[in-house]
Formats: structure tokens, C-alpha cells, sequence
């Protein structure tokens, strides 16, 4: 059975009937949020002045990006964690020779 045909695991297949990963501005639901697991990683939540909702970071790299897009006058709308299909990380692994 190849990647692409493996089904998704329980949670991961929870989280998309419950539409996370879907919507736009403050409608957007993070696929992933802070606090579903346990972890000793960092993670944030901080609330936009782009969107005007609480966004979800697990890591000092997405904070300083969202930091910068929130920042800028020109962004309209802000997705993390967004889910990418597993198709499309497949062909991107291979494109970068994973």
C-alpha cells in the first residue's frame, strides 16, 4: 500500500469532519490547537489585529512569521496550521527528494 492510500489516523480524520483546517478570517478553525497534546515544546496563542482571532503556534519561527504578516498592511487573512492534503506532501517530498 503505497503513502497516498494509507487511511488518516482517528484524530486526524476527527479534526477534518469537525471542518478544522476550513474557513476564512475569523471563521478559520487551526487544524491543530494549543493544548491537544501533550508536549514540552513551545507554543503561543495570540489574538490578531489582522483576523480579530486567537491564532495557535508551537513553535518561536511561526510566532516571528505570523508577527510579520500581521504587521503588514497588505495581508487580509492569516491560516495556520493549515492542513495540506497528503497527496500534494507526497508529490513535495518527492519534488525535494524526501
Amino acid at each position: 500500500m503505497s503513502d497516498a492510500d494509507k487511511p488518516l489516523n482517528k484524530k486526524d480524520q476527527k479534526r477534518l469532519d469537525e471542518k478544522r483546517g476550513e474557513g476564512t478570517g475569523k471563521d478559520y478553525v487551526s487544524f491543530i490547537k494549543v493544548g491537544e497534546f501533550s508536549s514540552s515544546v513551545e507554543s503561543v496563542r495570540v489574538k490578531s489585529a489582522t483576523v480579530g482571532r486567537v491564532h495557535h503556534f508551537f513553535s518561536g519561527n511561526e510566532l516571528a512569521a505570523f508577527l510579520v504578516f500581521d504587521w503588514c498592511k497588505e495581508v487580509i487573512d492569516i491560516r495556520e496550521q493549515f492542513p495540506i492534503p497528503l497527496a500534494d506532501s507526497l508529490i513535495i517530498c518527492r519534488q525535494l527528494g524526501m
